[in-house]
């Protein structure tokens, strides 16, 4: 996963040096799923979509049709699960940094349409649950998680869409056999909108 993350730092650098330039702000919801277990799975639990957002900053280095675009992000996400009566709920405050590969599949002067993918890693913030199960440990949720993520997106003039899936590549904990977590890897969907200064 670090090739592939500083190939894609590499392409950037090289595409900086001769390319369009551009930098905004963006914000966006985002909806979970995933599920809770524990190393016995002795529980089959259900994913409950739940929204969170996100805020943050992104690039855009491009030559003709591809483009890179990096980007920093705090994300706000609730992932819960439930069998019958028994609920687990864990709120992640994270700050994701996606690298992502772009291509212009229309490119007007005041309209575009793009697609893009690319490798992204949270760094936990913070933390805090709601639990009627054995709870999980806090200090057990991984600091640092990586997804896989494919999207699409529109530009009209310096306003920006995105719609984006993101694959979990890493699970959010380690469950043990008495405590339980969010042992599976989590996949979210987010829209978000931006505003290009440059």
């Amino acid at each position: 996963m670090k090739k592939i993350v500083l190939s894609f730092v590499f392409t950037a650098l090289v595409i900086s040096s001769f390319a369009q330039f551009h930098f905004g702000v963006k914000a966006g919801v985002n909806t979970s799923n995933t599920l809770t277990q524990n190393s016995l799975n002795t529980v089959n639990f259900n994913s409950i979509s739940k929204t969170g957002y996100s805020l943050g900053t992104f690039a855009r280095i491009g030559i003709t049709k591809i483009y890179v675009q990096p980007e920093i992000l705090f994300c706000h996400k609730i992932c819960e699960s439930n069998a019958g009566t028994v609920t687990q709920n864990l709120t992640l405050n994270t700050f994701q940094v996606p690298v992502l590969l772009g291509y212009k599949l229309i490119d007007l002067k005041l309209v575009s349409l793009r697609l893009f993918t690319g490798p992204a890693i949270s760094l936990k913030a913070s933390a805090s649950q709601v639990s009627n199960l054995s709870p999980i440990s806090l200090d057990k949720i991984n600091n640092s998680t990586w997804d896989w993520q494919l999207g699409s997106g529109i530009d009209i003039g310096p306003l920006t869409f995105d719609i984006r899936y993101e694959y979990g590549l890493s699970k959010l904990s380690t469950p043990t056999s008495t405590v339980s977590g969010f042992g599976n890897k989590a996949n979210f969907v987010s829209v978000a909108i931006g505003f290009k200064f440059i």
